[in-house]
């Protein structure tokens, strides 16, 4: 019965150190993607043409007037991007709102290992 169990221990301590491999590599991959999405987000770069496949602009979207068309980035990407999360937009005051829209960047902290990201 000893044996048996520090075969199971051994096998577990390996899948663990797998599973540790594997989120170290999606941890890295989805950070480029995140700075890659800041940067355009915030003007600081603009898409490369695979970034751009399968997009359509809209009619509305040509007939932007002269200031709109001298900001850079993606305007209100963020308060955009809040507004449509559910949970979050119940939350979110006027004042909140217009705050957000002058935002550049918003990143997810992880205070507690099993508990919800601060924002």
């Amino acid at each position: 019965m000893c044996c048996c169990f520090v075969q199971l221990t051994a096998g577990v301590q390996l899948r663990n150190k797998n599973q540790q491999h594997i989120d170290a590599e999606h941890l890295a991959a989805t950070n480029r993607l995140y700075k890659r999405r800041q940067e355009l987000a915030s003007g600081k770069a603009t898409p490369i043409a695979e970034e751009l496949e399968g997009f359509k602009s809209s009619a509305h979207k040509q007939q932007l007037d002269v200031s709109a068309s001298s900001i850079k980035g993606v305007p209100y990407f963020w308060l955009n991007v809040l507004c449509n999360q559910d949970i979050i937009a119940e939350e979110l005051s006027s004042d909140d709102r217009l705050a957000l829209s002058y935002c550049t960047g918003v990143r997810a902290v992880y205070t507690k290992a099993d508990g919800p990201p601060t924002i």
